[in-house]
């Protein structure tokens, strides 16, 4: 881990995109950087198998990768697989790191399709970054 860094990273470790108010959220925590995942570790983090155990040693390659992009008192976005979140977040705390998730409110609407149908449609709308506590 680099402990000479002067700039706050935020290391994306989610499948989804920074949406603009993330974005603006972030500068606001003072992180001058976002980086992202590169595709082949992306691609563990997005298809985590919902059968069998925890693929601990695909996680560890993630984890070798954050050591190796962060510093100290850098910011960790993790989200995703309960399993797989709650190992990442634990080992970002080991290496002295910050782990965050986006925190939403849904806003439900529903339409009439018919007379005896009626559609429901929810947008999550993001509202802060929230620390893992330990």
């Amino acid at each position: 881990m680099n402990y000479y860094k002067t700039n706050k990273n935020l290391l994306l470790i989610f499948s989804h995109s920074l949406t603009n108010v993330q974005i603006e959220d972030a500068h606001s925590m003072n992180i001058t950087s976002f980086v992202y995942l590169p595709d082949d570790l992306q691609n563990i983090w997005s298809n985590i198998r919902p059968e069998g155990d925890l693929p601990v040693s695909d996680l560890d390659r993630i984890v070798d990768w954050i050591d190796a992009n962060s510093s100290k008192g850098d910011f960790a976005l993790v989200q995703g697989d309960f399993g797989a979140t709650y190992y990442i977040v634990n080992r970002c705390f080991d290496m002295g790191l910050i782990p965050v998730y986006s925190t939403t409110k849904r806003i439900a609407s529903e339409e009439s399709i018919s007379a005896s149908e009626v559609g429901k449609q929810s947008v999550f709308e993001h509202v802060n970054f929230r620390r893992y506590v330990k």
